[in-house]
C-alpha cells in the first residue's frame, strides 16, 4: 500500500460485482444534505486534516484529467456544494460511462474521486450505495479504479468516523478481493487500523486479523505485490481454474 509517499513516515492524504444495473441520476426532491461547517477567516491559512499522516498507494488504473478545471473540484470546496451543479456533474459522468462502456470514461474516474474525498465529510447512503454499485460493476468488468477509490473512502473516512455498516462492508470487500489475488483492499485496510485515533476495540473478521499478521510496515505490501504478479505464481492460479 502506498498510502500517499512511500517513504517510512508518511505523508497525508492526496486527492484522490455485480449484475445490478446501473443507478439512475438524483431523483427529484430526494436532495444531499449537507452539514454546515465553520467559516474560516478570508485569509486564514489552509490546513491540512488532522488526520492520518498516511503514506500509501493512490488508485492505479485510470489516467487523471485536469482536476483544476472539472466542475468536481469546486464541489469539494468549502461551501462549494451546489444540488444542481452535482445533478448535471453526476449526470454527465454516468452518460459518458454509459456511452463509452467500464474503465473508458475519464468522467466516471472524476465523479469516483468525487465520491471518495466528499462522503468522508459528507456521509449521505443513497450516495454511497451507489458509489458501491457501480465501482463494483466496474471491477466485475475488470476495471479497479472506482474499488480502489472506494478502498481509499472507506479507510480515511472510517478514520474519521467509525460507522459499523461500513466497517462491514469494507471488510466483505477486502476479503473478496484478496480472494482474487488482490491486496489493495487489504493495505488500506491495515492503514486505517494503524493510524485511526479512536483506539476502541473495532469487530476485525478473525481471518482479516490473521492476513495481517503478515505485514508490519508498507514495505511488506510491496514484496507480497512482487510475489502475487510474479509469471509462476499467476500461471498456477490460472491452472487451479481449469
Amino acid at each position: 500500500m502506498k498510502k500517499d509517499g512511500e517513504n517510512n513516515k508518511q505523508q497525508s492524504h492526496s486527492t484522490d460485482n455485480s449484475m445490478a444495473t446501473s443507478p439512475s441520476s438524483t431523483p427529484p426532491g430526494n436532495h444531499i444534505a449537507i452539514p454546515k461547517r465553520k467559516m474560516q477567516p478570508k485569509n486564514s491559512p489552509k490546513k491540512s486534516p488532522a488526520f492520518s499522516p498516511k503514506f500509501g498507494s493512490s488508485p492505479r488504473s485510470c489516467s487523471p484529467s485536469d482536476r483544476h478545471a472539472h466542475p468536481s473540484r469546486s464541489l469539494l470546496e468549502h461551501d462549494g456544494f451546489v444540488q444542481h451543479k452535482y445533478d448535471k456533474f453526476h449526470a454527465r459522468c454516468l452518460k459518458d460511462r454509459k456511452r463509452t462502456g467500464p474503465g473508458n470514461s475519464q468522467e466516471m474516474c472524476t465523479l469516483y474521486r468525487f465520491w471518495s474525498h466528499f462522503l468522508r465529510d459528507n456521509f449521505n447512503y443513497r450516495m454511497y450505495n451507489e458509489f458501491k454499485t457501480i465501482a463494483l460493476e466496474d471491477a466485475e468488468a475488470n476495471f479497479r479504479y472506482g474499488l480502489e477509490c472506494l478502498f481509499r473512502f472507506y479507510s480515511y473516512g472510517l478514520e474519521r468516523k467509525i460507522r459499523r455498516e461500513l466497517l462491514n462492508d469494507f471488510q466483505t470487500l477486502v476479503l473478496q478481493d484478496y480472494k482474487r489475488n488482490n491486496i489493495y483492499g487489504l493495505e488500506k485496510f491495515w492503514a486505517f487500523l494503524q493510524y485511526r485515533k479512536d483506539k476502541r476495540k473495532l469487530e476485525v473478521q478473525p481471518v482479516i486479523a490473521s492476513l495481517l499478521t503478515e505485514f508490519s510496515t508498507i514495505h511488506d505490501f510491496r514484496e507480497k505485490e512482487k510475489v502475487l504478479k510474479s509469471p509462476v505464481l499467476t500461471l498456477e492460479i490460472g491452472r487451479a481454474h481449469v
